[in-house]
């Protein structure tokens, strides 16, 4: 409640503003408990939470996977996926996790301040050697599925975790 406070904005608005980037973050039910006892997925959901409920036209997520679990991961991907598609925000998500790239419409690469690549990620994750120069390392089920391509095996660029590996294999 914080940034909307400062905005000065009234406590109904703020309240309702609170309420939606709660639920658009999966934190309903943990409104009155202290930040410091929340996991740390939750701690960077909440923090997104807070950016929501300034209701910016864009919304800039620099490492917000890092030090977080793959289920912490993949729900602020989640989060990232659903703000974007669901809901039409604007995302610029800043990582080097390989993996978010999963949840990209663009990628834009950078080295050594320049830009490298831009484009769609499964152009960037059939690239082994631009990842490389990008400083970006594949997660295992995404260096799974790169052998297995190599081999012959037809498994999407963007099966980068093991739920969508194991689909891509079975269907």
């Amino acid at each position: 409640m914080f940034a909307p406070e400062n905005l000065g904005l009234a406590s109904a608005e703020i309240r309702s503003r609170v309420d939606v980037a709660l639920a658009a973050v999966g934190l309903t039910g943990l409104e009155r408990r202290e930040p410091h006892l929340l996991s740390e997925g939750q701690k960077q959901r909440l923090a997104v939470a807070g950016a929501l409920a300034m209701a910016p036209p864009y919304l800039v997520l620099d490492e917000p996977t890092a030090m977080l679990d793959p289920p912490g991961r993949r729900a602020v991907l989640s989060i990232a996926d659903s703000l974007a598609h669901a809901r039409g925000q604007g995302v610029l998500l800043i990582t080097h996790d390989a993996a978010a790239l999963a949840v990209a419409d663009r990628v834009v690469g950078l080295a050594a301040g320049r830009v490298e690549f831009e484009g769609r990620p499964e152009a960037l994750l059939g690239d082994e050697r631009l990842l490389d120069r990008l400083g970006l390392e594949l997660p295992p089920a995404g260096q799974i599925g790169a052998a297995l391509r190599r081999s012959g095996v037809d498994v999407p660029f963007l099966a980068l975790d093991s739920e969508a590996l194991a689909a891509a294999l079975w269907h």
